[in-house]
């Protein structure tokens, strides 16, 4: 129609008649350096986003700021893996872990993820986080190995598991307690026979 065609800014035909036109306006133009989709895979990861715009030109961000949304994001992220194993998740797990969350990331305890899932005797994500290269002998603040959680909750079948993996049984933690010493204050046979032949 005419005001249309007045406010596009279309120059009048031979009769005097305004002429409209259509006006290909485009996509936004996308950041430099940005990917075209990006889903934030953590709380943090909408920070993270806006630290990368700045470093790449908008805002003029620093390094120190790129690299506090990297250390956030990747703390966020390692308590989804640790929350997985708590759940006893394998799905989540491994697709946390095919997005390169640390396969050790830590707790505030300093529990790994295999540690969790030793202590719940979890086999499926014992194999799973052992098939991604898990240290088997990270000990928390207290000096506990995924094996002594094992045998302290008398999992016997992920006793066999982790010392099949190489567990040292003669780890102690702070209490100077072992695998085995676990495994005889819960009276579990198994667990016992276990160590015993390790």
């Amino acid at each position: 129609n005419l005001l249309s065609s007045v406010i596009r800014g279309s120059p009048p035909d031979s009769s005097g008649k305004m002429q409209s036109r259509p006006i290909n306006i485009g996509a936004p133009p996308q950041p430099s350096g940005l990917p075209k989709t990006w889903n934030p895979p953590c709380p943090a990861g909408e920070h993270y986003l806006k630290v990368l715009e700045r470093v790449n030109g908008a805002d003029g961000g620093s390094s120190d700021e790129e690299e506090d949304g990297r250390r956030s994001c990747s703390a966020a992220m390692g308590d989804q893996l640790i929350a997985a194993a708590k759940e006893e998740s394998c799905a989540r797990m491994a697709s946390l872990l095919d997005t390169d969350v640390p396969v050790d990331v830590r707790d505030a305890n300093g529990g790994t993820a295999l540690s969790w899932s030793a202590k719940l005797g979890h086999c499926q994500g014992i194999a799973l986080l052992l098939s991604r290269s898990a240290d088997v002998d990270a000990v928390d603040k207290m000096g506990w190995s995924p094996l002594q959680e094992a045998a302290g909750a008398a999992e016997a079948d992920a006793v066999a598991m982790l010392l099949a993996a190489g567990a040292n049984p003669r780890l102690e933690n702070r209490s100077m307690e072992s695998a085995m010493s676990h495994a005889r204050e819960r009276r579990s046979a198994p667990c016992i026979a276990l160590l015993r032949g390790a």
